[in-house]
């Protein structure tokens, strides 16, 4: 449950449903931290070969380039130094991503739509239930395939918020509509009662 959304219920509040972000969030930086890691480890192997660890006969000998003529330990800190930039890129990737998915929460309750993401700066989206206009949801065909996609709860004046990456986005639609219509049945009944 929302450490932010608990802590900020109103006064009878009650939290219906929680968003879960899909595991097809992790495929994008998934793959990026694979082509730094693989990246970094080829110029690691580079500074290894070109610092003459790995020798072979001609490991020693000079090389050519441009009419200079360098010798291959002059390349091993220009290796080292890029592997380490790609595997700090990879690991900055994984975390910066690792903080958006455990900061990020979306959540029903018995009288508003809550939104939160962030760290250290944070944004939120509060939409009172009464002020709901629509809730759209968009599926590509990998995300039918998967059941992932992108919840927009637009509100009236054109308010609204878009989330991505939606595990079962249409029951978390369905979940939000018994709501609204919960919500609504109760409004009218208390201006019936007066």
């Amino acid at each position: 449950m929302g450490k932010y959304v608990e802590r900020n219920l109103l006064e009878g509040e009650k939290i219906v449903c929680e968003a879960q972000i899909h595991w097809c969030y992790w495929v994008r930086p998934f793959i990026s931290v694979l082509f730094f890691v693989i990246l970094g480890s080829v110029l690691a192997f580079g500074a290894l070969n070109a610092s003459g660890a790995q020798c072979t006969e001609n490991a020693g000998a000079l090389l050519e380039t441009d009419g200079a003529v360098r010798n291959p330990d002059d390349y091993s800190g220009v290796f080292k130094v890029c592997s380490i930039v790609c595997f700090v890129i990879a690991v900055f990737i994984f975390i910066r991503r690792y903080i958006k998915y455990k900061t990020t929460e979306m959540v029903i309750t018995t009288r508003r739509l809550v939104y939160k993401r962030g760290f250290i700066s944070r944004h939120t989206f509060e939409l009172q239930l009464s002020k709901v206009e629509t809730i759209q949801v968009d599926q590509t065909v990998l995300g039918r395939v998967f059941n992932y996609g992108k919840v927009s709860a637009i509100g009236t004046g054109g308010t609204g918020e878009t989330i991505s990456f939606i595990a079962r986005p249409m029951n978390f639609r369905n979940e939000f509509q018994k709501c609204v219509d919960l919500f609504a049945g109760t409004v009218s009944a208390e201006a019936g009662n007066r």
